[in-house]
């Protein structure tokens, strides 16, 4: 849930890593063959081979080292975002939260991935982000060749909840997860979970088993928080997708998410809280914060819906979360967003089908400007809303207005533009009425 500790905020001024990140841009612009000659359509379509004692080592959506006898494929990828920005609050906010305005500039995340298969046996996946603590994202395995075996993963994993929360980081429409996201969504676990398709690919399912341990800040903390767990969960999720009149680029997309969290009884760490940053990174201050309180278990439920029409779609989720407490009874809290969002190039949002979310934007006509291609450009406007108050606990309300424009150089590549109207309507901890805050954002992101 939304009680996992933000992210620290850089220090550092970015001002570096942005010059490098557009000469990176310009030299990814040059295009790279002789006139006359087929220009690629993307980063991903040239490759560079080199063959290496045991090993072939190539180039493509990443660097990619086989074994000489086919006894190993790994697949090396990474992403970089580096935000930048200003946060302007009202005297409100600004008097009660004095440090709400204290950072411009944060490496958001630095992160370095493996993925690989073992004798065409077992395949694994690890994932670090070095700007934050080292931070452990996605850490498991699965076996391929087992029937009964092949669709669980073990390991440390998303559960599966919310279609927003299972979306990539570096996939989302807008530069942060909305308010009730941050606030209401699962975090990343360690347990087991197990994924199906439906007939034709139009339903999928997942459902887990998780020890609620968080996220593990380095491999040798793992055991202690493992030890340290405070319950498990029970989570499950099924999404319904339809084509309209069998076009790809207009569908549907319908999906349910619940989860139940169980409290191991004695523990003196049963404790929750609920919060979230008003959405963005650029500060450590959570306008809603409901400040710990005892538990003994809480269900959340989560309803999905999108619709999408060649370059235009709608997105949207409603969360519940009913809880059980021994000393504040049984408090609901609820959020909510609704965003749309339009692709003046016309290109659509990509989907996955197999995991029931959305998934890397590939630009029509990567960045080419030696030849008159500009990539993509999308705009996108959000509402968000979260209520953290219910029987005695007053975490308080904040509604969010987001307007965004993206621009798309490449899959992996793209520079986002970010305005966020943040509408703190009710807080008692501390105490504050209809306090707002201006805040805008610009965010340089390199995948490979």
């Amino acid at each position: 849930m939304g009680f996992i500790s933000p992210y620290p905020v850089s220090h550092n001024k970015p001002s570096i890593l942005c010059l490098v990140f557009l000469f990176f841009i310009l030299i990814l612009g040059v295009p790279p063959h002789a006139e006359g000659e087929e220009n690629p359509s993307s980063l991903g379509n040239t490759q560079n081979e080199l063959n290496l004692f045991w090993t072939h080592l190539y180039w493509k959506d990443g660097l990619h080292i086989d074994g000489k006898y086919k006894n190993f494929k790994f697949r090396i990828g990474g992403i970089i975002m580096l935000d930048m920005g200003n946060l302007n609050a009202g005297s409100k906010i600004n008097h009660t939260f004095p440090h709400f305005e204290d950072k411009n500039g944060n490496l958001r995340k630095l992160i370095l991935e493996l993925n690989g298969v073992l004798f065409d046996t077992v395949e694994t996946k690890f994932q670090i982000d070095f700007a934050n603590i080292n931070e452990i994202k996605d850490n498991w395995f699965r076996f391929l060749n087992v029937p009964i075996l092949k669709r669980f993963k073990f390991g440390h994993m998303k559960e599966p909840f919310s279609l927003e929360a299972l979306t990539s980081g570096s996939d989302l429409t807008f530069m942060e997860r909305a308010l009730p996201v941050m606030a209401f969504s699962s975090s990343r676990n360690i347990g087991i979970r197990y994924d199906d398709l439906g007939r034709e690919g139009e339903l999928t399912w997942a459902v887990g088993a998780f020890l609620n341990t968080g996220s593990f800040s380095n491999i040798g903390t793992a055991s202690d928080q493992i030890k340290q767990r405070s319950g498990w969960d029970i989570t499950g999720r099924i999404t319904y997708h339809i084509n309209i009149e069998k076009k790809e680029r207009d569908f549907f997309h319908f999906g349910v998410s619940y989860t139940h969290r169980f409290l191991d009884r004695g523990k003196d760490e049963n404790e929750i809280k609920f919060s979230s940053l008003p959405e963005s990174y650029l500060t450590n201050t959570r306008l809603l914060d409901t400040g710990k309180f005892s538990l003994k278990h809480l269900d959340a439920i989560d309803g999905e819906f999108a619709y999408v029409s060649g370059p235009f779609s709608i997105q949207s989720e409603i969360f519940n979360v009913f809880l059980n407490s021994e000393t504040k009874g049984r408090p609901h809290f609820w959020g909510g967003y609704v965003y749309g969002s339009y692709f003046l190039t016309g290109e659509t949002r990509p989907y996955d089908k197999t995991h029931g979310i959305f998934s890397n934007v590939k630009p029509i006509h990567p960045f080419r400007p030696f030849v008159g291609q500009w990539g993509a450009f999308e705009v996108a406007l959000r509402v968000s809303y979260a209520d953290l108050n219910g029987s005695g606990i007053r975490g308080g309300r904040e509604r969010n207005l987001s307007a965004g424009l993206n621009w798309y150089l490449f899959p992996q590549t793209r520079v986002m533009f970010n305005y966020i109207y943040a509408d703190l309507l009710e807080s008692d901890a501390p105490r504050v009425r209809n306090g707002h805050a201006d805040i805008l954002m610009l965010r340089l992101q390199f995948g490979f």
